[in-house]
């Protein structure tokens, strides 16, 4: 019995820092979607779509992706400026996590589509900041693993 309590431990989250988690995801979220929109009208229409249309249909999944590995990348050493434990492995978990979202928001305005992704990637911070808490490095991976299959797996079913 004592030695599975040595892989429950978890250290404490403080409620400073799930809010600072929550705020960076949140940040993070809806700049993805406004960066993701200027690149895409003002730098990469303007360079695929001009004489040939062959390459203009992917332009609004090569801005997402460009955006989403900018920001997630600047909220990553946000995350380690604020003390997150396993930093890393938050981000990443978020972005499988929120993969593809720019098709569900693609029929909305800007706005919604940025205040809709600030609250999904904000709560996708909060929820691996939470599960990565625990005191052993291999218990964390499998939870964040197992819960990135279950919401991709939920998601899938939408």
């Amino acid at each position: 019995m004592m030695e599975v309590r040595r892989y429950l431990q978890y250290l404490s989250l403080s409620p400073l820092g799930a809010i600072q988690a929550l705020v960076i995801g949140a940040i993070v979220g809806a700049f993805v979607q406004i960066v993701a929109l200027a690149l895409q009208r003002f730098a990469l229409s303007p360079l695929f779509c001009g004489d040939t249309t062959v390459y203009c249909t992917n332009v609004p999944s090569i801005s997402y992706v460009i955006s989403l590995v900018i920001l997630h990348f600047l909220g990553l050493i946000a995350l380690v400026r604020a003390g997150v434990v396993r930093p890393l492995l938050v981000v990443l978990a978020s972005v499988v996590t929120v993969w593809g979202i720019q098709t569900w928001l693609i029929d909305t305005s800007w706005l919604m589509a940025a205040l809709y992704s600030a609250l999904i990637v904000g709560l996708a911070y909060v929820y691996y900041t939470w599960i990565n808490r625990m005191s052993q490095f291999p218990v964390a991976l499998i939870l964040t693993v197992v819960s990135v299959v279950i919401v991709r797996l939920l998601l899938a079913r939408i």
